[in-house]
């Protein structure tokens, strides 16, 4: 996921010039007289709670039951995901017509198939009884 790809980034920065304390190199670029500094530590700081936050909401989702799991979603809805990831769907089911021919050809084989098999078993129960 992005927030855990940007954390990685941070990590690599924090093992380099913090002893690989991510909070601490947050931290230390708080603490820069320069605006974009204290801005880069910002975002650090931003994308450790956000990675923390989304892992909480995984961890919750792979623990809740099958009736709770709902509840526990709607728990930790993120609007902002929802958004983006609806605004860059695409649809994975071909619509054209030749897709529908190859849809409808395929319906066609499996109701012949188990229509086939059907007449087969029945065959065989008559000819046992």
């Amino acid at each position: 996921m992005e927030a855990e790809r940007n954390l990685r980034g941070w990590q690599d920065i924090a093992n380099q010039n913090a002893g690989g304390d991510v909070v601490g190199l947050a931290n230390l670029y708080m603490l820069s007289p320069n605006p974009e500094v204290v801005a880069a530590g910002q975002k650090c700081l931003a994308d450790i709670l956000r990675t923390d936050m989304l892992r909480e909401a995984f961890a919750a989702l792979q623990d809740a039951s099958l009736w709770n799991r709902p509840v526990v979603f709607l728990r930790y809805f993120d609007s902002e995901v929802a958004d983006a990831t609806l605004s860059n769907f695409t649809m994975n089911v071909p619509l054209d017509v030749e897709s529908l021919v190859y849809a409808a050809c395929g319906l066609i084989g499996v109701f012949l198939l188990y229509t086939g098999v059907k007449q087969a078993g029945l065959r065989v129960f008559r000819h046992r009884g």
